[in-house]
């Protein structure tokens, strides 16, 4: 199964691209960021940082950083300032070789490349996904399904 999967990249999110990495049913064919546990440079450096470790050849798109009706509102309480409980910041890792800032464009291009063969995990705020739709709402009618990730941590959801 190929995937697309997109990203706010806390410690729940890595282990799950982790998994997926791993597996061999599941092909990624890109990572997307987008703000949500952490702001998106640091979901971005999370990802960029799990792309060298488990030798992913999947591109990583930057998207959003901010929500499209909200504020912005972050875990660090629960994930760590830097996404992963502290991890990197621990570490001094900094991964600084962005590859691309265009997440939306990015997912409607996949879509229009691979349609039905494509299923997009949404594994933090939608983000790119509703920015994707509003470029091009017929390319992601093309893709296999979108699988999410949802839910509320002390609050009510």
């Amino acid at each position: 199964m190929r995937l697309l999967i997109d990203t706010d990249a806390g410690v729940d999110d890595t282990l799950a691209l982790v998994y997926a990495a791993r597996s061999p049913e599941l092909q990624i064919e890109m990572v997307t960021t987008v703000s949500g546990n952490v702001p998106v440079r640091e979901v971005t450096q999370n990802v960029l940082y799990l792309k060298e470790l488990l030798g992913l050849e999947a591109p990583v798109s930057s998207g959003a950083e901010v929500p499209r009706a909200r504020k912005l509102v972050i875990a660090p309480e629960v994930h760590g300032e830097d996404g992963v409980g502290g991890y990197r910041h621990s570490r001094n890792i900094h991964v600084e070789n962005w590859e691309t800032r265009d997440a939306a464009q990015r997912i409607v291009s996949a879509a229009n490349k691979h349609g039905k063969m494509l299923t997009i995990v949404s594994l933090g705020p939608m983000t790119n996904l509703a920015d994707a739709v509003g470029i091009d709402a017929d390319a992601m009618r093309k893709v296999n399904g979108i699988i999410q990730m949802g839910g509320v941590f002390a609050g009510y959801g």
